[in-house]
């Protein structure tokens, strides 16, 4: 998905916070193509679903990148990432995509799934009307039940912090309390299968 001769504006997938208050930390984009100049621009964007039909709306957060780090990205295999200054909470159904002036950005494509793979198409297209319609809209639309290559970096607001203080012989966990990661380590003695509740 991507520039193309119908001037489509940007390209965006749907996504559902894993519990309330949910945070974005930033975000994640899998490009397959980039070319034009070297100083284009485009806005990397998370919109609220507070838009006629749970479409993109209110916009969250919008981060300028260079068509020349995205080129870079490509050219290593990597995701573009973006790393919000300040966390967006999110409550409700969000999007993150990116969007881009046809006339200024020469090619810009990302990576979709392919037909089918999803269940539910969660893809939307803002047309050159500046309409934003799903993938999955045979009329206006491609017809296709496809998700983008985007993911959010999100982290769950937890309310307390417990210690472990019960823990059997021969098991570590580090650091203790975590800040969000933790080691488990295992004494060498172990001779049988171990079941870990989380």
């Amino acid at each position: 998905a991507g520039t193309n001769d119908f001037e489509d504006k940007g390209f965006s997938e749907k996504f559902n916070p894993l519990q309330a208050q949910q945070k974005i930390y930033g975000v994640q984009l899998k490009f397959a193509r980039a070319y034009g100049f070297a100083t284009s621009t485009f806005n990397i964007k998370v919109w609220k679903a507070d838009f006629a039909g749970g479409k993109p709306g209110t916009v969250m957060a919008s981060v300028p990148i260079s068509l020349s780090q995205v080129v870079s990205d490509i050219n290593s295999n990597q995701y573009t990432t973006v790393n919000f200054s300040t966390p967006l909470t999110v409550s409700s159904s969000f999007y993150v995509g990116f969007e881009f002036d046809p006339q200024v950005v020469d090619t810009i494509s990302i990576y979709t799934t392919v037909e089918g793979q999803t269940s539910i198409g969660k893809a939307y297209e803002k047309l050159s009307n500046n309409v934003w319609v799903p993938f999955t809209d045979s009329i206006n639309s491609w017809g296709l039940s496809v998700a983008l290559a985007v993911k959010p970096i999100v982290c769950i607001n937890y309310t307390s912090v417990n210690t472990l203080d019960n823990i059997a012989d021969g098991v570590s966990v580090y650091p203790n309390p975590s800040n969000g990661q933790l080691n488990i380590k295992l004494d060498e003695s172990q001779s049988e299968g171990i079941t870990i509740n989380i």
